[in-house]
């Protein structure tokens, strides 16, 4: 994921969801959206307030550039 979005240009910023303080607040915004924070694929990921679970690069890029 990271090495797609570096080629295509995309900034990310990364963060730890397995301990605080990401945990808490990628949770609280997977729960917003309907995601069971139970079981789930990595990476989660935010483009433009969206979460998007276990995305393709090319997904990535396209919601970012929208």
């Amino acid at each position: 994921m990271r090495k797609g979005l570096k080629e295509r240009g995309v900034p990310y910023v990364w963060k730890i969801i397995d301990e605080d303080p990401g945990r808490t607040e990628v949770f609280s915004r997977m729960k917003q959206a309907g995601i069971d924070t139970w079981n789930f694929l990595l990476p989660v990921v935010d483009v433009n307030a969206e979460i998007l679970v276990h995305p393709e690069s090319p997904i990535v890029v396209a919601k970012y550039r929208l």
